[in-house]
């Protein structure tokens, strides 16, 4: 969606409506608020929209039917997740740190123990941008800086915990 610099996010729009889903999970809604999120999302024919927080790398939840019982967690998350339900369905959407593969574990800890406090433990949809590699990915990730990105964030967080400045 970044690419798509037309005014309202048609090639976007276009594209979803082809689809026709009824739900959406979106990932880095940077720029977003709850208002455009709703007008984007009633573009393409979803009436109810929510967003987990309107800076940072933002998560949204569209839909064709009523979202219920949402639930927005920031709290010790890198960009949040939302819960929600949308018919007979638990949805959770997240985005998990994109540098730190022990962060994303203590993310996915905290995404479980919130499901595990839901009553309806059916029909549940985990969706989202884990942040994680398959072997799919091996010829892309090869090909790209992705791996000195990822070990260059590695050495910078390393030094900041063995760092002086921390000792005293």
């Amino acid at each position: 969606m970044v690419k798509d610099t037309t005014r309202g996010k048609q090639v976007f729009v276009d594209w979803v409506k082809a689809q026709r889903p009824d739900i959406v999970a979106l990932q880095e809604c940077n720029g977003f608020t709850q208002k455009t999120l709703e007008e984007l999302a009633a573009s393409y024919g979803h009436p109810y929209a929510v967003i987990v927080k309107e800076n940072g790398y933002p998560t949204g939840l569209t839909s064709r039917f009523p979202i219920a019982g949402i639930q927005k967690i920031n709290e010790n998350m890198t960009h949040g997740f939302i819960m929600a339900k949308v018919g007979k369905y638990n949805i959770v959407v997240l985005h998990l740190n994109p540098h730190q593969h022990k962060k994303r574990r203590a993310e996915i800890a905290q995404v479980l123990a919130n499901i595990d406090l839901q009553a309806d433990q059916k029909n549940r949809i985990i969706m989202g941008d884990f942040n994680s590699l398959s072997p799919l990915d091996r010829e892309r990730i090869e090909k790209s800086d992705y791996l000195a990105r990822q070990k260059a964030a590695m050495e910078k967080d390393l030094c900041s915990i063995t760092s002086p400045k921390l000792a005293q």
